[in-house]
């Protein structure tokens, strides 16, 4: 069983910059903005062969009345009840103030190991010595998690707890088990991305609000649907690129792009009341990735009539996305808890398309067919000649087809033929991919 450890402490004492140092890589935001973390973001690391799961955690005002405030407390003590241990920072800088006493006063509640540490302690002017702290009998370490300093001391205390606490650890490394499905739910800011993964998993596991742009992390969450475990990454809301001004949203929408090339699926959220090219060129970069993709329409109870909105919304997305046709959409209120039942059948089925492989011997009756039917144009005179189609990997499928003219191919029949496989092989929802290859000549080099 691996050990759980819940980062928690007061806006701007450096939580998440411990959390990435640990990790070993940048996952959580870092900035001198209070409050840049929101939703809880859990990674797994590993020390001295023993296996760790960190829970980076919002900033927690007790003092505050506003809802997300609130929230954002909801979350975090979600995450110190699901922790074996806590680690408290603390600005050393700052030292232990009125708001860490309320804090530590907060966590000592739920009755689990505490561990405090003064965090940015590699100045002369860092406060570490707290009478109060000191008759906590609680562990402190002093530390910098930006310049790497004093995360020995925090290794030897967490090995030392283990021994204490008995935790029974194999001695080799476990492979952690891949999620059988990973699907990035993006889309532009305020469509409801996270409205829709609590109301998928059942739980108000992430941040929701009318404030737009609230999630800034990707944050993963895993949902059991009928006997598959599924990767849900929820991403921060992708706008254009010339309305991005702040640091945060630039760095978040780089997350986001590194959750859909890390994702096997994505689920398009939009907006049924303003559907706009942004949406559409977030679904044609998810294509450039070789990502299926299922557009989810939400707050499809706002909609009168129906019928005519879905009808005009395919259309359009068939337009726009060409080498999609037949794209599956899903039209949902989370909020409301409408057609969400219909998610789970779809993603699987894009989800095998993604990796499906047709053999060959299907692949080139049907292209026996096509050349019958339809024969390729003549270039300076002659036909083009195709020899053979063959697929040459899946996830996303790509194809080689062996012609005997690559720079006479033209594009349109080259569609023509992806067409086909796509509506013969129902490759809905799936970028396939088709490249050229020369045929070889079977009697060339040899003496006449």
């Amino acid at each position: 069983m691996d050990l759980r450890i819940a980062i928690v402490g007061c806006p701007n004492v450096g939580k998440s910059s411990l959390f990435n140092r640990l990790i070993g890589r940048k996952v959580s935001i870092v900035d001198s903005e209070a409050k840049v973390t929101r939703d809880r973001v859990e990674e797994s690391f590993q020390l001295d062969k023993k296996n760790f799961i960190l829970i980076d955690t919002a900033a927690v005002d007790l003092d505050s009345k506003r809802k997300i405030d609130i929230k954002a407390k909801n979350q975090t003590q979600a995450a110190v009840v699901s922790a074996d241990t806590i680690f408290l920072v603390i600005d050393g800088k700052i030292g232990f103030s009125h708001s860490d006493d309320s804090l530590f006063r907060w966590l000592k509640k739920f009755n689990k190991p505490i561990t405090i540490l003064f965090n940015k302690s590699d100045t002369k002017e860092a406060k570490t010595n707290s009478e109060e702290i000191k008759h906590s009998l609680k562990p402190i370490i002093s530390l910098s998690a930006e310049h790497n300093l004093g995360l020995e001391a925090l290794h030897k205390h967490l090995q030392d707890f283990l021994q204490q606490k008995k935790k029974i650890f194999q001695s080799n490394v476990v492979p952690t088990i891949e999620a059988q499905i990973k699907i990035s739910i993006v889309g532009r800011p305020n469509t409801g991305k996270s409205t829709l993964i609590n109301a998928l998993v059942g739980e108000d596991r992430l941040l929701t609000d009318d404030l737009p742009g609230l999630t800034r992390d990707s944050v993963i969450v895993s949902w059991k649907c009928k006997g598959r475990r599924i990767d849900l990454y929820d991403t921060a809301g992708l706008r254009r690129k010339s309305h991005v001004t702040k640091k945060i949203e630039r760095f978040s929408s780089k997350e986001t792009f590194r959750s859909i090339r890390k994702s096997d699926l994505v689920l398009l959220v939009i907006d049924s009341s303003s559907m706009n090219k942004q949406d559409l060129r977030i679904a044609q970069r998810t294509l450039e990735e070789g990502k299926g993709i299922i557009i989810i329409v939400n707050k499809i109870d706002l909609i009168r009539e129906k019928k005519s909105f879905q009808r005009e919304l395919k259309l359009r997305i068939e337009r726009s996305l060409f080498m999609l046709k037949g794209i599956d959409v899903v039209y949902v209120s989370a909020l409301k808890n409408i057609n969400l039942e219909k998610i789970f059948p779809k993603v699987v089925d894009v989800f095998n398309n993604w990796e499906k492989r047709i053999p060959t011997a299907r692949l080139n009756k049907m292209l026996e067919g096509i050349l019958e039917k339809f024969p390729p144009p003549m270039r300076a005179g002659k036909r083009l000649k195709i020899k053979f189609l063959a697929q040459i990997r899946t996830r996303p499928p790509i194809f080689s087809l062996s012609v005997s003219k690559i720079e006479k191919f033209p594009n349109n029949y080259l569609r023509y033929i992806e067409n086909n496989i796509r509506e013969l092989f129902k490759f809905n929802g799936i970028p396939i991919k088709i490249l050229l290859r020369k045929s070889k000549n079977p009697y060339a080099g040899r003496l006449t």
